[in-house]
């Protein structure tokens, strides 16, 4: 079964990007952000079908910067990069959205 993730990350010039893809796709050669230097994953969801991950991801989109930023603290208090966690944890891994 295909899971995606749905994903905040904040760039070196503290802009944050919102997106989702496939957790498969989700690796260091195929993450087209990932190129950029300074980039940091500071929250996921896994999500057991895209359109609940799309519809997350547009939830997530429709928030300010800063109730944003106070959703992801409830998880991740430093906004430390969580990309390393992905596959080795069930963080944040929900089955019914």
């Amino acid at each position: 079964m295909t899971e995606y993730i749905v994903f905040v990350k904040i760039l070196k010039n503290k802009r944050m990007v919102i997106g989702n893809m496939r957790l498969r796709d989700m690796n260091g050669i195929n993450d087209p952000n990932e190129r950029r230097q300074g980039s940091k994953l500071i929250y996921f969801e896994i999500k057991k079908n895209m359109r609940v991950a799309q519809a997350a991801e547009n939830k997530f989109r429709s928030l300010t910067r800063n109730k944003l930023i106070e959703k992801i603290r409830n998880t991740n208090l430093e906004l430390l990069d969580l990309k390393h966690t992905v596959y080795n944890t069930n963080h944040i891994k929900e089955l019914i959205y």
